[in-house]
């Protein structure tokens, strides 16, 4: 996906060195959410993190951590002199939340078990916040691209 992303981004320069773009404006925003973990006594970590978790499916499935998403974009257009439209500036934004667990209390055992399987989570989210960052950086592009019209 990276590469399919540089080489766009290559033949955004070239063209722009050659006509016309329109300017692209990409911004992002990336926020995290806790919710809150107490294993009770005799309760597994495993069994506390699914008894709280905010994202239970009607289909019986629980998950740990979740990324939400937002892209939205807008854009100017421009007339020239001899009346063809042409896109103007291009803005891009996205705004994604991770949610997570946060241990609040627990043994010992669980404050040790807990930490790779947050880091390994916190990394798996970010993995959906990548895939969103390429999506919206391909609506950029595509924006960008869009031939001149004329009246």
């Amino acid at each position: 996906m990276k590469h399919l992303f540089a080489q766009r981004m290559a033949v955004v320069l070239c063209l722009a060195a050659f006509s016309v773009v329109a300017q692209a404006k990409y911004s992002e925003n990336l926020a995290y959410k806790k919710y809150a973990v107490q294993p009770s006594q005799g309760q597994s970590l495993l069994e506390a993190i699914k008894a709280v978790s905010p994202f239970n499916r009607a289909d019986g499935s629980i998950f740990h951590g979740h990324t939400d998403s937002k892209v939205s974009w807008s854009f100017d257009m421009r007339e020239s002199s001899s009346r063809a439209c042409t896109m103007g500036d291009v803005r891009v934004h996205l705004d994604a939340l991770i949610t997570l667990p946060e241990l609040l209390s627990g043994s010992a055992s669980q404050r040790r078990e807990f930490a790779p399987y947050i880091a390994a989570l916190r990394e798996h989210e970010l993995g959906h916040f990548q895939l969103y960052q390429a999506t919206a950086r391909e609506i950029e592009l595509s924006l960008s691209q869009l031939p001149t019209m004329r009246k």
